[in-house]
């Protein structure tokens, strides 16, 4: 019988994050890893994504969360495609990105030609989830499912549930990772 552990991140402050990244943290990307240090793009400061994504390059980094929002689905919408697809130009790290919208095909595509190394979607939006997952994961991009949080948890892989979707820029400290044992 598989056991769920629940793991829920710690949060530090901005300055504690600057300050560990400056030391040269570095972190080999290893998806089999129990836990993946991914600074989310919607927490930077928004008028210098570049240089917040060099500094994050310089550091070690090697992964960055980028959450796009549809205003629907979630009611912010902070970033579009056009900035994930210039930031893609300008850096090597490898883009986890988190879509939440209400049509998914609007997205996808796109985000694939982009360049992104996993996509996790909604599964309350997906009328055909396994077909989105097979089209991601043809491209060797990893393919993953969020939840909401009256949504049950089925037998999956890895689950990012949010706990609160109204509140955009809380939602890293507020999301659990459910990972799957043996």
């Amino acid at each position: 019988m598989q056991q769920l552990a629940f793991v829920r991140p710690v949060v530090f402050s901005e300055k504690q994050i600057v300050r560990a990244l400056t030391k040269g943290s570095v972190m080999a990307l290893n998806w089999k890893k129990c836990c993946l240090f991914s600074p989310s793009l919607i927490c930077f400061d928004l008028c210098n994504l570049e240089r917040d994504v060099h500094l994050l390059d310089a550091s070690g980094i090697e992964l960055l969360h980028v959450d796009i929002l549809d205003g629907h689905f979630s009611p912010s919408l902070p970033l579009g495609l056009e900035t994930v697809r210039q930031l893609r130009q300008k850096t090597k790290l490898q883009f986890d990105v988190h879509l939440m919208a209400t049509a998914n095909e609007n997205f996808v595509d796109e985000l694939l030609d982009i360049g992104v190394q996993q996509l996790i979607f909604h599964v309350e939006t997906e009328p055909h989830v396994d077909n989105l997952l097979n089209k991601i994961k043809s491209r060797n991009v990893r393919a993953g499912v969020a939840l909401k949080p009256g949504t049950p948890v089925s037998v999956l892989d890895c689950i990012s549930r949010n706990a609160i979707a109204e509140s955009v820029g809380k939602l890293i400290a507020l999301r659990e990772c459910v990972v799957k044992s043996a």
